[in-house]
């Protein structure tokens, strides 16, 4: 039922299909929360509820789900821990979700893509994915993490090939062990602790509110970026802008780097 300009709330007596398997309903204009019976439909192991209007938390439960998608709705709250052992894609990017991650180490072991750009999740999030050795997309951007990148997170995910964590509170540097990353091809660590949500607007609740957008933040990242970053095997997008940091562009780069921004930032050379 993709893509059927469906209007309504999703019926109650949905959560009464024990044998339900697959609920694509995603790409349409249903509203309302979702019923939390949804999260005890023990045979569901896909759910993509993407691109609607749906309101609320997200319900618990999901314990043999597969895949996930509830992005682009305006769901509130806490992400549910969620213990399925399938687990291979949880996607709940634009939505207005809020709180720290927590995931089972169960949930870490099968994970592939983890998407939640664009919500207000807070917390320091990289040690909860030290086990996920198959995590392929990892997207955390635009949020309001805090805390470091530990070196250790680059040796465990090496099968990375989107890493985006931009637009956050973030401090520390950004480690050479990054280079590591042999497979990754999409990088974004653009204003890493300059997001939204660590700076100051400088015309909030003044007569020029709503017509001017500046603001200021006195919280970057440290030290330089790694020259490493412009000769990975198979990186071809490379974002580091708005994070002041110091380096000199290298006299060689890949061939296979297709797009690069390092804008507001000191790279000389």
């Amino acid at each position: 039922m993709d893509n059927s300009k469906f209007k309504g709330t999703i019926p109650i007596e949905l959560t009464f299909l024990k044998l339900l398997k697959f609920l694509y309903i995603g790409n349409n204009m249903l509203s309302g929360t979702i019923p939390s019976g949804i999260g005890e439909l023990s045979s569901l192991i896909e759910c993509d509820m993407n691109d609607n209007q749906f309101s609320g938390t997200i319900p618990s439960g999901f314990n043999n789900l597969y895949r996930m998608d509830l992005s682009n709705n305006k769901l509130k709250g806490p992400l549910p821990k969620i213990i399925s052992k399938n687990l291979r894609v949880l996607s709940v990017h634009d939505n207005q979700l809020s709180g720290h991650i927590s995931l089972d180490i169960n949930v870490m072991k099968t994970l592939k893509v983890f998407q939640i750009h664009n919500n207000t999740f807070s917390g320091n999030p990289f040690n909860t994915f030290l086990n996920a050795e198959s995590l392929k997309v990892f997207d955390i951007s635009t949020n309001a993490f805090t805390g470091t990148i530990p070196d250790a997170i680059f040796s465990k995910l090496a099968s990375l090939n989107t890493f985006a964590i931009g637009s956050n509170c973030l401090t520390g540097k950004i480690s050479d062990n990054i280079c590591d990353l042999s497979s990754l091809e999409t990088l974004i660590l653009t204003s890493m602790g300059s997001g939204p949500s660590c700076v100051d607007y400088l015309w909030d609740n003044t007569a020029f509110d709503n017509i001017f957008n500046g603001f200021r933040s006195t919280n970057y990242i440290d030290g330089t970026l790694p020259s490493c970053l412009f000769n990975m095997p198979s990186l071809n997008q490379l974002y580091a802008g708005g994070n002041r940091v110091i380096g000199e562009f290298p006299t060689t780069i890949s061939g296979n780097l297709k797009k690069i921004s390092l804008h507001d930032n000191s790279i000389h050379g």
